[in-house]
């Protein structure tokens, strides 16, 4: 049997994904699409591990995880779905599934679920000289509200090459192709090295003709922060109060340009220089 830890920048717990010989080929594929924080036995640190045990039969694959099995024939996702579902961060951060970039010192977050845009748009939005931070998991610190840095890979779907391509962006990655996840996962050239303050906060909406930036109601605004968290939060005090701070700076966004969300994003810029 191998080992793979799985240490997640923020959380309290990794995972120690044990597996047959058999499966080392998916499991590479798995370590490719989380290379960054993959660790082997002699790097891992002294945070707490959760076993998740995987092994093959003829035609499927038992995964093993706290008193549970579970049979199917796509073990990365199913592993991927146990990942983001067990998850516990640190009491002190609010996980938000957002994307976030950075400008002049300051952090602008856009929220939004699962395909709607949030990776195509970071993408572009790095490749024209925003520093990344993330695609899809944006950690802030409740008691600075500072943006924490995390440098996960942008994984891009492929049918969002095209779109890039239309504005002039010319992504460069790695193709992986795991069961039926399909993803180009590159890191941009230039990336946040530090905790940065909030400039902004958008729901974002893509549009196929419409381009619009309004502000949103205060209580509106928190209980879509709520809802846009990775993890139900067992410190739900403080992230209710975290979430009241931050939609006094959020905004609906819409656009079907992305140079549109640059736009805003200057004036956003501006107004907090």
């Amino acid at each position: 049997m191998k080992k793979i830890y799985l240490s997640q920048p923020y959380a309290q717990k990794g995972f120690c994904i044990i597996y047959d010989c058999n499966i080392s080929s998916k499991m590479n594929d798995f370590f490719r699409l989380y290379s960054c924080e993959c660790v082997s036995k002699q790097e891992k640190s002294s945070k707490e591990y959760i076993n998740v045990e995987i092994i093959s039969s003829t035609q499927s694959y038992v995964i093993s995880f706290q008193g549970t099995e579970v049979v199917t024939t796509t073990p990365i996702q199913t592993l991927q779905n146990i990942i983001y579902e067990n998850t516990v961060f640190e009491a002190n951060v609010m996980p938000l599934h957002a994307g976030a970039i950075e400008k002049n010192g300051a952090a602008f977050i856009f929220v939004a679920p699962t395909g709607s845009g949030k990776t195509t748009l970071v993408a572009y939005l790095s490749n024209e000289g925003y520093s990344y931070i993330d695609d899809d998991k944006t950690i802030i610190d409740m008691s600075t509200l500072r943006v924490l840095p995390n440098h996960s890979p942008i994984h891009l779907r492929t049918e969002s090459l095209s779109i890039l391509n239309s504005y002039g962006c010319n992504v460069k990655g790695k193709e992986l192709c795991v069961e039926k996840i399909r993803r180009i996962v590159y890191t941009p050239k230039a990336i946040a090295l530090s905790e940065v303050p909030i400039g902004g906060l958008f729901f974002i909406t893509r549009s196929e003709c419409t381009n619009n930036c309004e502000s949103i109601a205060t209580s509106e605004a928190v209980q879509m922060i709520m809802s846009s968290l990775l993890q139900y939060s067992s410190n739900s005090l403080e992230t209710l109060k975290c979430a009241i701070k931050l939609a006094k700076n959020c905004k609906k966004l819409t656009f079907s340009d992305p140079r549109y969300v640059v736009k805003q994003i200057n004036k956003e810029s501006t107004l907090h220089e």
